[in-house]
């Protein structure tokens, strides 16, 4: 028997280290004065998302739902079309979306842009550990006919 959590609660745990880190982005952005997304709003997410009381199947299995045919775009990390499909992929609030979506979008004085490559890194690491816990989900659970299940696996390099 696997000591491991079950997929949907590591994946619950990536989604909330992704909005963390989104958060603590913001929250900067909006010291130095970039106000577009209050950082207070994301926070409620967060606490919601990491409430006991949300079904966590339920969240996983919305973003298998709505991802799943992305799955090459991500493990590409295109950026472009992360930006422009962001608010398809999930099944977060909009202004969840769209605080990351700043965070990538948002250019400093010079023109330049405000986020890393560093933290561009981590928001993509993250993103990945949550496909991978989706992709176990989907291999464990009934209801995902329509995934070439075998092929993700090989791609994302997945232990089953």
């Amino acid at each position: 028997m696997s000591l491991r959590p079950p997929e949907e609660e590591r994946f619950i745990k990536n989604a909330l280290q992704l909005l963390k880190a989104v958060h603590y982005g913001i929250a900067k952005l909006y010291e130095q004065g970039y106000k577009s997304i209050n950082p207070n709003t994301l926070a409620m997410f967060i606490a919601f998302l990491g409430s006991d009381e949300l079904d966590k199947h339920d969240i996983i299995r919305k973003f298998i739902g709505k991802s799943h045919l992305h799955w090459d775009k991500m493990k590409a990390r295109d950026e472009n079309f992360f930006i422009q499909n962001a608010a398809h992929l999930f099944d977060f609030p909009t202004n969840a979306v769209d605080a990351v979506k700043n965070l990538y979008l948002t250019k400093d004085n010079q023109g330049k842009p405000i986020m890393t490559d560093e933290f561009k890194t981590d928001i993509w690491d993250l993103l990945d550990a949550m496909i991978r816990c989706a992709i176990q989900y989907v291999y464990k659970h009934d209801g995902f006919s329509q995934i070439k299940i075998k092929d993700h696996i090989k791609t994302w390099n997945v232990k089953i």
